[in-house]
């Protein structure tokens, strides 16, 4: 979560009031999470932004930082490196990281088939990340999604009732 060089921001609780950029309403790391971060630091994003403008990039987000069309926003990690005027961009908070690219396996496979899946897509993991659009492929787990559990609590979400 981002500002420019200059704005009186010094934490989320100080996006209250400013403009707002986004790459767009479906961005897990410039919305869907944000939002999470806002609401556990008692801010409602649709009600104290100032405004929210969609950029359709985390490029473009930052662009607009610099060009003071939006106060502050969020982007993917290192989203300003190699963007000219970077160096006056702040960052304010590191979100946790999302996995949000991923394929599963089924549970109901049996053991050796199971098996013989993971060793050829292990056989194929950089072509596999390639193909998906993906910086890494990591076998996760439970703890990976802990720090996501823990915003949804922060935020007072209940995603079992939304979901219903």
């Amino acid at each position: 979560m981002l500002t420019i060089a200059g704005k009186p921001i010094y934490s989320v609780v100080g996006f209250k009031g400013f403009r707002y950029c986004r790459s767009g309403p479906l961005s897990v790391s410039g919305w869907i999470v944000p939002s999470l971060v806002l609401r556990a630091n008692n801010l409602n994003p649709l009600s104290d932004l100032l405004s929210v403008t969609d950029t359709e990039s985390d490029e473009e987000v930052i662009k607009a930082l610099l060009t003071y069309q939006c106060d502050v926003g969020a982007t993917e990690v290192r989203a300003e490196v190699g963007i000219p005027g970077s160096n006056r961009i702040k960052v304010i908070e590191t979100l946790p990281p999302v996995p949000n690219v991923t394929y599963s396996l089924s549970l109901k496979l049996d053991v050796a088939t199971r098996a013989l899946l993971l060793d050829t897509l292990r056989d194929y993991e950089d072509e596999l990340a390639e193909l998906i659009g993906a910086d890494e492929l990591i076998e996760a787990d439970e703890d990976e999604y802990a720090e996501l559990r823990q915003l949804v609590t922060d935020a007072k979400l209940d995603l079992v009732s939304m979901g219903e």
